[in-house]
């Protein structure tokens, strides 16, 4: 619990939303970017037994995908996603002392 006195709400941003923008692409590929913010949140620092401000925060993620159905060759549609997330690798705090990684690309491969 906060010291008497400091009693703010914790993790609950002033104010929070996300933008995605999603395009078709040549070669069964699209692409998406997503825009996100987060604003100033309150938190009771467990070392310093006080609360502290999380500055807001914003990071985009931006992504390409590709469907291949081959199901006429018999092999199950795939579809290959590649994605970076936190392109500008900001630092964004969502717990005390306790941050979101950094740039992070990502390969992902799903059969259906």
């Amino acid at each position: 619990t906060a010291p008497a006195g400091e009693r703010r709400p914790e993790y609950q941003p002033e104010v929070s939303g996300a933008l995605r923008l999603h395009a078709p692409l040549p070669l069964d590929l699209s692409a998406w970017t997503s825009l996100s913010h987060v604003g100033r949140q309150y938190c009771v620092h467990p070392d310093l037994q006080r609360t502290v401000t999380l500055e807001s925060s914003r990071w985009l993620d931006v992504g390409a995908v590709r469907r291949i159905d081959s199901r006429a060759a018999g092999i199950p549609p795939v579809t290959i996603s590649l994605i970076v997330s936190n392109v500008t690798d900001a630092v964004i705090y969502e717990q005390c002392g306790l941050p979101r990684e950094g740039r992070t690309l990502r390969l992902q491969v799903e059969v259906f």
